[in-house]
């Protein structure tokens, strides 16, 4: 796999691996989705060098293989993993924002949808032409 510790990648951390282009990111918030059908089977790292990781696929089913372009979603990573915080601080840390449904994954990933919702209910206040044109008059 071409990522490695630069990119916060620790032995024990598993993927999704699924079809070339059937991971969608959902509409509102964190996070991507797929459907289960479309996923092959899982990576877990088993080595992780400074640009590239070695690790075990385990295929879903007896025709999953893998292909070239095929692509990989961050599931999970150690609890005990050097480096990793328990606030899912991106800048800290590589676990998923998001579960497998969509839903945040960590407290942080929660709060910061919250907000996200919060912000996007917030009606922008706007002022009426009369009061411009008052305001042009004095």
């Amino acid at each position: 796999m071409d990522l490695g510790k630069s990119d916060g990648i620790v032995q024990g951390a598993v993927f999704d691996v699924v079809k070339k282009g059937k991971i969608k990111t959902v509409d509102t918030g964190t996070g991507v989705v797929y459907n289960s059908s479309d996923m092959l089977g899982t990576f877990t790292v088993t080595k992780a060098n400074e640009e590239i990781s070695e690790g075990e696929y385990k295929k879903k089913g007896f025709y999953d293989v893998l292909n070239v372009g095929d692509e990989i979603v961050l599931v999970r990573v150690p609890d005990d993993a050097e480096g990793q915080s328990s606030d899912g601080n991106a800048a800290t840390d590589t676990k998923p924002a998001a579960n497998a449904e969509g839903e945040p994954a960590t407290q942080a990933a929660e709060s910061a949808e919250r907000e996200s919702l919060k912000e996007s209910m917030k009606v922008q206040a706007q002022e009426s032409p009369l009061i411009n044109m008052i305001r042009s008059i004095l």
